[in-house]
């Protein structure tokens, strides 16, 4: 699910909402499956990017928050020698 979608900051589904859930897929399951040189816990790092939430000024718990900061800096997430071990994998997700 899109992050927009999750922060609840647009209520209308939109094709960029699709794609960008396309993406966290793909992601999700690099992450997972494929060699990677992140010297992170996998489990930990799925969780913090797909399930953590926080509570907004209304007090409902939101998501989306650190799946927005994977795109705006994803280094700060994954590390700044983050690599995947397939070079077409690693060049799509440093586009």
């Amino acid at each position: 699910m899109s992050s927009f979608l999750l922060k609840g900051t647009h209520t209308i589904h939109t094709i960029q909402d699709d794609m960008e859930s396309f993406v966290y897929v793909v992601l999700y399951h690099a992450l997972r499956y494929l060699e990677h040189n992140g010297n992170w816990n996998v489990p930990d790092v799925l969780d913090y990017i797909f399930d953590y939430e926080q509570p907004d000024n209304d007090g409902i718990a939101r998501g989306g928050h650190n799946k927005q900061l994977l795109f705006l800096r994803p280094q700060a997430v994954l590390g700044h020698t983050f690599k995947f071990h397939s070079e077409p994998l690693d060049i799509w997700w440093n586009w």
